[in-house]
């Protein structure tokens, strides 16, 4: 069985929720003080976690055809605009693993 993979989203690491994985037409809106916006995530061949009341999609039409998806095993898009003027210096994107993945990964 392959790993299995929980996608959450949120301001700080005390505010994530599952969000949807591979719903092309259901992306995550974010909305708080600081930014307003839409988070899509897409994972090839995706095993994981669905937030209640939805099933998980294994892939998304982005990895298929002769696009620039296909070369890729996952995708982040965020859309949106900050409310008020932010630094560099402040803005964080990343990941966070509960365990370490680097013998699972391909």
């Amino acid at each position: 069985m392959p790993p299995s993979l929980k996608v959450s989203v949120g301001s700080s690491v005390d505010s994530l929720h599952p969000v949807k994985v591979n719903h092309e037409l259901s992306p995550t809106t974010v909305s708080n003080a600081a930014f307003q916006g839409r988070i899509g995530i897409r994972v090839k061949n995706y095993h994981g976690y669905a937030p209640e009341g939805t099933e998980p999609k294994k892939d998304s039409v982005y990895f298929e055809g002769d696009g620039y998806g296909r070369s890729m095993t996952w995708s982040i898009q965020i859309q949106g605009r900050f409310l008020d003027g932010v630094s560099a210096e402040d803005l964080v994107f990343g990941n966070q693993f509960d365990k370490p993945i680097k013998q699972l990964l391909p």
